[in-house]
């Protein structure tokens, strides 16, 4: 896993200028600037309703699904478009990309578009930003079967507050919430009134993965204030 500070700009490896250039001309970033935003928001308001302000509340901690009424102005197909042009983004190898044709079709499709059977889910998360670069391989027990393991690939991104997830199976390996089927409006569809509300689960402390996330955040957050140290001492 690849910790990266988001404090001093955006440090995840992008896309080629032509896929950063067009993602921009069609208005991939603004939306999902936009939902981050919307997102952000209502995180912040839930807080407080739990507590004076957001400190004395920890939100990550909780196991509450936060629930969004997003915008009639937002995009679910250039939000859900732009999800996963930053889970392609980090990959150190084209072996996802050669793998899953359907993903960089999808991601330039601006009708309606599937990346079946791999599914995208979005969690809510606190830690820092953070991606694999390569996929994952989690195992989980199957209990109808007598206990057998079953391993899913998945690919990870934390980029808060979003916990972003793009897997082989339909269901994620934490309680997340599924946006792919957003991949199925074109780029000029907008929220309507029926799918406007939905609900994000805080992703749980307790699981491996999240665990993990957390773990290098304070590992970050300890090497920043030696770094810190060791200049002042300098001075």
């Amino acid at each position: 896993m690849v910790l990266r500070s988001y404090s001093e700009g955006h440090t995840i490896p992008s896309l080629c200028d032509r896929c950063n250039n067009e993602a921009s001309n069609r208005g991939l970033p603004f939306a999902y600037k936009l939902w981050r935003k919307g997102v952000i928001d209502t995180l912040q308001q839930t807080a407080k309703r739990h507590g004076r302000d957001v400190s004395h509340f920890d939100i990550w901690a909780s196991q509450l699904f936060v629930e969004v009424r997003h915008g009639y102005n937002l995009h679910p197909g250039r939000i859900v478009r732009q999800a996963l042009g930053m889970i392609l983004a980090v990959q150190a190898r084209r072996h996802l990309l050669d793998d899953y044709p359907q993903l960089a079709a999808a991601y330039r499709s601006d009708g309606p578009a599937s990346i079946a059977p791999l599914a995208l889910h979005v969690a809510l998360v606190g830690a820092a930003t953070a991606y694999v670069n390569d996929a994952l391989m989690p195992s989980t027990i199957n209990l109808s079967g007598r206990g057998n393991t079953e391993s899913t690939s998945c690919w990870l991104l934390s980029f808060p507050p979003f916990l972003i997830i793009l897997n082989d199976r339909q269901q994620a390996p934490i309680t997340a919430s599924r946006i792919d089927q957003w991949l199925e409006h074109p780029i000029n569809y907008h929220f309507r009134k029926g799918d406007r509300s939905v609900s994000y689960p805080i992703a749980d402390k307790r699981a491996l993965l999240v665990s993990e996330l957390y773990r290098g955040c304070e590992q970050l957050r300890r090497y920043k204030e030696q770094h810190n140290r060791s200049e002042r001492d300098a001075t």
